[in-house]
C-alpha cells in the first residue's frame, strides 16, 4: 500500500484471500444458477451462488455497507459445494460466504435470527436438545467399551432424541466387533454450527478443547460425516491439530461387512434409494463405501436419485440454514422426497443422521441410516475377534 492508499478496511482484509473467486463470480453468466438447491427452492434470483457473491464483493469493495439485512443474505448457503460442479474455475462460494458471515459477525452486523442460534449453542453446547452425556453413556449399555483405544464421537443430533440414534451407531460398531469408548461428557459437538453461523474465534476454543480431550484416543469414529470432516479439516483451518485418526461411521461399517466381520442376518425388501450427504460426498470424496454396504442391506438394488453422487442435490440440513430459515431448508428436503417417490421408491436410505431428519421430517416416505439398518439386522460374524 503506498502512502496515499486508504488503510485496508475490515471487508478488504477478511475477504482478501477470497477476492479472485469473489471477482469471478461476480462478472459471470450465471453458469451455475440451476444447480443451487437454496435458488431452486426459493426461486429467488437474489440468493444465487451469482448474486450472493456478487453482495459479498461490493461488500468488500465498499460499495455496500454492510448491515443485518445485508448479512442475512450470506446465510442462505448450505455449503453443500454442488455450484462447484458446475463451475469453470471451481470456485468455493461456501468459505466465501463463511469469511462475509465471520465478518459480520466482528462488525456486530448479525442478523437477528443467527444470534438467536448462537446464544442457544452456548447456553446447550450445542444446537439440538438432548440428554445429559453421561446418562447417554449409561443408556448404551455393553455396546460401548470404555477401554477401548478407538472413541465415538457421538454428534449432537444424535444424542438427542431420548439417544436411539446413537444407540444404533454404538450397536452398529459393537456387532462390527468395534466396540467403542465415549469421550468426557464435556465434549458435546464438533463446533461445525459455530463455524457455520460465522464465529471464528468461538469456533477455534471450542475445538481446542475437544482436542485436548480426544488425544488420548488412536481413532476418532464419527457418526456423522459432518463432524468427521469438520475433525479432520476445520480444526486445522484455525490451527487446531487432532492426534487420532478420524474416520466416519458408514465408512467403518462399511469395511466391515466387506472384511466378513459383520454378518447381515436378512435382508430388507424395500425398492431403496441413497441419498448421498454433501460432507460425505463433495466435501470428503466418499460414494462408494455406503453404496457397497446398503448393497449388502438390501434384497433390491439401492437405487439412484437422478442428480446423485458428485451431482446430488443438498436435504437443506446443513451449513446453518436450517437454523437461519428452516422453511427453506425444509422446501429443499421435500424436494428430494418428491423426487425419490417420483421414481417409485419405498425407502431412502442416507449415511447422514442430519440428513435422515431433514427429510424425515417433511415426507411420508420412510427415511433410514445405515447404522439404523446394521442394527437391527446384522451380528457379529462367528470367530471374528473384536478390534479394540
Amino acid at each position: 500500500m503506498s502512502q496515499g492508499d486508504a488503510p485496508e478496511t475490515a471487508a478488504e482484509s477478511v475477504l482478501a484471500t477470497h477476492e479472485r473467486a469473489l471477482e469471478l463470480c461476480t462478472y459471470c453468466p450465471k453458469m451455475c444458477r440451476f444447480a443451487c438447491p437454496v435458488a431452486e427452492a426459493t426461486g429467488k434470483e437474489s440468493v444465487t451462488p451469482w448474486a450472493l457473491m456478487g453482495l459479498a464483493n461490493y461488500v468488500r469493495k465498499g460499495q455496500v455497507a454492510l448491515t443485518p439485512e445485508v448479512a442475512r443474505a450470506f446465510y442462505d448457503c448450505t455449503n453443500c459445494l454442488l455450484c462447484r460442479e458446475y463451475c469453470l474455475h471451481e470456485n468455493d462460494v461456501p468459505s466465501a460466504l463463511r469469511a462475509a458471515r465471520a465478518l459480520a459477525v466482528r462488525e456486530g452486523q448479525i442478523p437477528v435470527a443467527v444470534a438467536k442460534a448462537a446464544d442457544r449453542f452456548r447456553r446447550v453446547g450445542s444446537m439440538f436438545p438432548g440428554g445429559d452425556r453421561a446418562t447417554l453413556a449409561k443408556s448404551l449399555g455393553e455396546s460401548i467399551d470404555p477401554a477401548s483405544r478407538s472413541v465415538l464421537l457421538v454428534s449432537c443430533l444424535r444424542a438427542g432424541g431420548g439417544g436411539e440414534a446413537a444407540r444404533d451407531a454404538a450397536s452398529a460398531l459393537a456387532r462390527a466387533g468395534e466396540a467403542c469408548a465415549l469421550p468426557d461428557p464435556s465434549v458435546t459437538c464438533c463446533g461445525a454450527p459455530l463455524l457455520d453461523l460465522g464465529y471464528e474465534e468461538e469456533f477455534a476454543a471450542h475445538a481446542k478443547k475437544n482436542a485436548e480431550a480426544l488425544s488420548r484416543f488412536d481413532r476418532v469414529i464419527c457418526d456423522t460425516s459432518v463432524c468427521a470432516r469438520t475433525l479432520e479439516r476445520e480444526y486445522a483451518g484455525v490451527g487446531v491439530g487432532v492426534h487420532p485418526e478420524v474416520e466416519d461411521l458408514a465408512t467403518a461399517l462399511a469395511r466391515a461387512v466387506e472384511e466378513g466381520r459383520i454378518e447381515i442376518r436378512r435382508k430388507f425388501p424395500h425398492h431403496a434409494v441413497y441419498h448421498d450427504p454433501c460432507h460425505l460426498g463433495r466435501h470428503a470424496g466418499i460414494y462408494d463405501p455406503p453404496r457397497a454396504l446398503a448393497a449388502a442391506l438390501f434384497e433390491k438394488p439401492v437405487g439412484e436419485f437422478p442428480w446423485s453422487r458428485e451431482r446430488a442435490f443438498c436435504c437443506g440440513g446443513s451449513g446453518g440454514l436450517a437454523f437461519v430459515d428452516p422453511a427453506t431448508a425444509a422446501r429443499m428436503a421435500q424436494a428430494r422426497v418428491d423426487q425419490a417417490k417420483e421414481g417409485g421408491f419405498e425407502m431412502i436410505v442416507t449415511a447422514s443422521e442430519e440428513c435422515a431428519a431433514m427429510l424425515s421430517e417433511v415426507g411420508s416416505i420412510p427415511v433410514r441410516t445405515l447404522a439404523s439398518l446394521v442394527a437391527e439386522t446384522a451380528a457379529p460374524a462367528a470367530g471374528r475377534k473384536a478390534r479394540r
